[in-house]
């Protein structure tokens, strides 16, 4: 197993061949985990994930070292669509479109199956729904990620100050 050190000095000799990407890419605030940057990049790889179906983990990258947001966050982020939840996806993308269509998307008859609605039926929908899903799921996936680590923090803070507590001897009268 590689250890940290030597891929960041592997990714290092890589980067040092390409000057303009190594003066993009490789600036260390790109890559702390901090609240703020994280957040931004899990929003930043959200968005484009749910947007671009092929090719979302480069774009994502680019975009995330633009708006200085943590690109590993991005990259991982990228990840929430995957074989198993692409259809699920793109069938909830395909419900709202409809909805925001005001119901001129294809209806779907009992019994007969969403894959048997062709493409370019299902295309207005899809073109509505699939942006408003990206932003909804971007905005959602920052806040609940800034949530998510203001708790850890708290927590950690209390179990830092009760071992503190517990540490102290008591005072005896």
């Amino acid at each position: 197993m590689l250890s940290s050190r030597k891929v960041r000095e592997s990714a290092r000799a890589i980067l040092c061949r390409f000057p303009r990407l190594h003066a993009l890419v490789g600036s260390a605030p790109l890559w702390r985990w901090t609240r703020r940057s994280v957040c931004r990049g899990m929003a930043i790889g959200v968005f484009f994930g749910v947007l671009i179906p092929v090719g979302q983990i480069p774009v994502a990258a680019v975009v995330a070292s633009v708006c200085r947001a943590n690109i590993p966050a991005a990259l991982m982020s990228t990840l929430v669509t995957n074989p198993v939840t692409t259809l699920p996806l793109y069938y909830l993308a395909y419900e709202i479109g409809g909805l925001l269509n005001l119901g001129l998307a294809p209806s779907v008859a009992p019994g007969e199956h969403v894959v048997s609605i062709p493409f370019w039926k299902a295309g207005r929908a899809l073109l509505i729904g699939v942006p408003v899903m990206a932003s909804a799921g971007s905005v959602c996936t920052y806040v609940a990620a800034n949530l998510a680590w203001v708790v850890w923090l708290r927590w950690k803070r209390k179990a830092l100050f009760s071992r503190q507590r517990a540490s102290v001897p008591q005072r005896t009268r």
